[in-house]
């Protein structure tokens, strides 16, 4: 009985939108300083919210120190350490479940390193259970973004090496073919933050970002979401990595408060 509750709900939570999100990392000729920024909206159903909270861990055996926003009872979530080593996840679909590590405990090793090339080995080596798109930053100004599947990862496409958006569609070649428009308001949303972005190229700090990220321009589909698939922008985050500065906020883009909290 005990395993055919298990195979229901994942079945369940198969059909289900686990959440949509709008990441970024931007760094170079992209932003004000030069200096890396990295962020999302958090996009879910609105009662995560009231379980979500933001948690300072001080490991005493070597680890990194790191801060993350996260939900009461989960151990890794979007977060930066003191390295400036940040994380931050959109959801991708059409996948089939394997055995493998689930992308929380992922995300938390995640924030125990020292550098994005460090990241991308320890997801590399480790295939996780379902898929989702991590955009990494670190402290030293590099920048990524890696689409990850249980069977692998792909790296984003280095059209501008100083410039990674996604939102929660596949666009590397590896995973183009897998597809299948499950999130339909995915494409317009990345359309409207890379045209955000290109506006503002040059010139783009923290308060431009939050900006961006309170955007309502296309309905349903805009970056700040009010319901849209019944998603709500619940929390947004904004990290400085060379500053050890990471901006949480709560609420929705466009009324919610933001709180900087340096690692």
């Amino acid at each position: 009985m005990a395993d055919a509750v298990l195979c229901q709900a994942r079945a369940e939570a198969a059909r289900r939108w686990d959440g949509g999100c709008t990441a970024f990392a931007l760094t170079g000729q992209a932003t004000e300083d030069r200096n890396p920024i990295a962020g999302q909206n958090q996009d879910l159903e609105e009662d995560y919210a009231d379980v979500a909270i933001v948690l300072r861990v001080q490991p005493d055996d070597g680890r990194p120190p790191a801060v993350m926003f996260t939900f009461a009872g989960q151990l890794g979530y979007a977060g930066m350490n003191r390295f400036g080593v940040c994380n931050f996840v959109n959801a991708l679909y059409n996948f089939r479940w394997k055995p493998g590590v689930p992308y929380y405990p992922l995300r938390r090793v995640v924030l125990e390193q020292r550098d994005v090339p460090a990241c991308i080995r320890v997801l590399r080596k480790n295939p996780a259970c379902s898929a989702v798109n991590m955009v990494l930053a670190d402290g030293a100004g590099k920048i990524a973004d890696v689409e990850c599947r249980p069977e692998g990862i792909a790296m984003y496409p280095d059209h501008d090496p100083d410039a990674r958006l996604h939102t929660n569609h596949y666009i590397t070649r590896e995973f183009a073919h897998c597809e299948d428009g499950t999130l339909p308001d995915s494409v317009p949303r990345l359309a409207r933050v890379q045209h955000l972005v290109r506006k503002n190229w040059g010139k783009i700090n923290i308060d431009t970002m939050k900006e961006i990220l309170a955007d309502h321009d296309g309905g349903t589909c805009a970056i700040c979401r009010h319901g849209g698939v019944r998603m709500h922008s619940i929390a947004g985050y904004i990290a400085e990595p060379t500053k050890g500065l990471l901006h949480v906020r709560r609420g929705h883009g466009c009324n919610g408060a933001w709180t900087a909290y340096r690692v």
